[in-house]
């Protein structure tokens, strides 16, 4: 109760929106909450012991048994009741799956993260993962470089790693100085012994001098021995439909073996393919497999992603459209976008 109250003095204060971290995030998640549950009572609750326990649980944390012995006490005197009868553990195969706090859980096996580092491979494999599975592009794609950005310190992000003839350009000493973002910075902000303000090969995730490197991430997963498996996907999604079709099989091979991290650059890709893939692997609904993508931060639609929709209900087809997007309205506006798009192509080809 004492951090909640200091939570109640620092909050009203403080500038949103803001980052609340704590080791793992588990305290941070149970603060916030029962920081809102108290401030938040009239007209009505917007968090009560049910909705406290429900939240949670979409964030796949387990108050019901994991974590009772030292915070259901806390929780029940904040809300003035126990633990409802009903309340339920998350589904995740790794109930400790924040040991790794980069990873996000999407259903049992399947958990999704942005660039792993070379240094986090250990945590990783003692938190349980059975397999890493990398979706980023290798060094090449139809026998033309593909290496994809590697982030680097100081340095605007989504710049093209190589120009139009295929040479490496990103990291040039000349391209890099253009993209510096804050060209004030110490160079210690960088590292002791860095010789500028900015990054120029980001090593820790395995970087070379051209961007990422795939082969890098490979052997160094293997050394650890953690499975590895790369099946990678086109940063822009063109191929989502075609990837699908071509991996569904080898995907879920995967996730039945265990635990499995699947990551890309920044989560996007990594969560589209994973809830996906689980949906058809426990055998879920189109409606739970928007919901949580909405819950992980990248919902869709059929108006505003509709090419990645009509892959979701073409796998998950005996299910409904959520929030009433099996509306007429909603059909028509799926139709016209797939109008749209065509015709489009048509007038750029």
């Amino acid at each position: 109760m004492i951090a909640i109250e200091r939570m109640r003095d620092v909050y009203p204060k403080i500038e949103l929106p803001a980052l609340f971290h704590c080791e793992r995030g588990v305290a941070v998640t149970m603060h916030i909450l029962l920081y809102y549950a108290m401030e938040h009572q009239k007209p009505v609750p917007q968090i009560d012991n049910q909705r406290f326990y429900q939240l949670t649980k979409k964030h796949r944390l387990d108050f019901v048994e994991l974590f009772a012995p030292w915070t259901e006490k806390t929780v029940e005197e904040v809300f003035g009741k126990p633990k409802p009868s009903l309340a339920t553990k998350p589904a995740v195969s790794i109930p400790m799956w924040f040991d790794y706090w980069q990873a996000h859980p999407v259903r049992d096996n399947w958990f999704i993260a942005g660039q792993i580092a070379s240094v986090d491979l250990p945590v990783i494999k003692a938190t349980g993962f059975r397999t890493v599975l990398n979706i980023r592009q290798g060094l090449t794609h139809k026998e033309k470089p593909a290496q994809e950005n590697a982030e680097l310190i100081n340095i605007k992000s989504d710049t093209p790693t190589f120009d139009s003839d295929g040479n490496p350009l990103r990291q040039r000493k000349e391209t890099l100085e253009n993209l510096i973002i804050d060209k004030n910075k110490k160079i210690e902000y960088v590292s002791l012994d860095s010789l500028s303000k900015y990054e120029s090969k980001n090593t820790d995730e395995f970087g070379d001098p051209i961007g990422y490197n795939e082969r890098l991430e490979r052997n160094a997963v293997a050394a650890v021995g953690i499975d590895y498996t790369h099946l990678p996907l086109l940063e822009n999604l063109n191929d989502f439909a075609s990837y699908i079709a071509e991996n569904k099989y080898k995907l879920l091979e995967v996730g039945k073996k265990g635990p499995v991290l699947i990551h890309c650059d920044s989560g996007h890709r990594s969560a589209l393919v994973s809830v996906l893939v689980a949906a058809i692997q426990y055998d879920l609904s189109l409606d739970w497999a928007l919901q949580r993508l909405k819950e992980i931060g990248y919902g869709i639609s059929a108006t505003s992603h509709p090419r990645i929709y009509d892959v979701y209900e073409k796998h998950l087809a005996d299910s409904q459209r959520v929030e009433s997007q099996t509306s007429l309205f909603s059909k028509i506006c799926h139709l016209f976008s797939k109008y749209l798009s065509i015709l489009s192509t048509f007038v750029y080809s």
